[in-house]
């Protein structure tokens, strides 16, 4: 049977947090189906020895010779994808015990919502969380997002869990669209295809 929830994870040099993104997403408090996709893009900082520790049947590891760039990876996740929820997750990401079942509960319980995503606070290397986050403009929970999207950039990746239909709607990613303005031009997009639903908790 298809899991309900998938989330591609990406992965390239970020060793020193991989083994806690996985844990944290592997460790969540929910009952529902989950499979992790995680893709090394040819990483050199030996992040394979840190996946080779992990054994999960949830957990699928995929690694690469050659480094093709964040884009790329999302777009073959993404293709492997089989949940109808789908969220995307870098190596140096952590997830709050109960983000998951939050972010899906918001889908389920409104349905024309694209998206639902919720708040973030930093963390430092040592895990520590800050006190500093991505303010969302105020307003409804279900709302258009594209025209506030346009003007400043406030939803994170990380804090997101979309329909699988819409993700694939996106692809392929354009080449040229990479990691700094990636998160942007794909919530842009995203928000293009209906609402977005808003959990206001830290995820």
């Amino acid at each position: 049977m298809s899991p309900e929830i998938s989330i591609v994870l990406t992965a390239y040099n970020f060793r020193p947090y991989l083994r806690a993104a996985v844990e944290s997403l592997l460790g969540q408090r929910t009952r529902r189906t989950l499979e992790l996709i995680v893709i090394d893009d040819a990483s050199p900082d030996g992040s394979a020895e840190v996946l080779d520790g992990l054994a999960d049947p949830r957990l699928t590891v995929v690694r690469h010779a050659d480094n093709r760039g964040c884009a790329a990876r999302i777009t073959e996740g993404m293709a492997q994808a089989r949940g109808r929820y789908v969220g995307r997750f870098d190596g140096d990401d952590l997830w709050l015990p109960d983000a998951l079942e939050k972010l899906a509960a918001a889908l389920d319980a409104n349905p024309a919502a694209t998206v639902a995503y919720g708040d973030i606070r930093t963390i430092d290397p040592q895990g520590r969380v800050g006190d500093t986050g991505i303010d969302r403009p105020a307003g409804p929970l279900l709302r258009e997002e594209f025209g506030l999207l346009l003007e400043r950039h406030y939803t994170c990746a990380p804090a997101m869990l979309g329909r699988i239909d819409h993700w694939r709607a996106l692809f392929p990613l354009p080449a040229y669209v990479q990691v700094g303005p990636l998160d942007w031009y794909t919530n842009l997009r995203l928000a293009e295809r209906g609402p977005f639903i808003h959990v206001p908790d830290v995820l």
